[in-house]
């Protein structure tokens, strides 16, 4: 019966993730909108760059290798808990390699990509 509920919670966690990541860059994108609206009601010029940089992502160099320290953390952290708990068992540990190789491109972007700022 409490094999059943790691999948459940497993499943349930992806979703409530998906789900705030969702409704706080709708939330995000309302609020621009907003700024923006009360804005011409107001009468300021608005400039097209300026428009541009209300939408624009901010992806630096630096967001990238926040995020590779953090995946391949991530994948260590799972390494680690897989040995700890099961020595020699490579099936939970071989889970490892999926942040680890997330962490690694990320890293590799960040080093190869001069354009970017930061």
């Amino acid at each position: 019966m409490e094999d059943i509920f790691v999948p459940i919670f497993l499943f349930a966690g992806i979703t409530t993730i998906a789900v705030f990541f969702f409704y706080f860059s709708h939330r995000t994108r309302t609020r621009i909108q907003d700024t923006l609206q009360t804005a011409m009601e107001k009468g300021s010029v608005l400039t097209p760059e300026l428009i541009r940089e209300l939408g624009a992502v901010s992806n630096t160099r630096s967001t990238d290798l926040r995020r590779a320290i953090l995946l391949v953390m991530l994948g260590i952290g799972i390494l680690f808990y897989g040995q700890i708990t099961d020595p020699g068992d490579w099936e939970f540990s071989g889970a490892a390699l999926f942040p680890l190789l997330l962490g690694a491109g990320y890293f590799i972007v960040w080093k190869i990509d001069p354009d970017r700022v930061g």
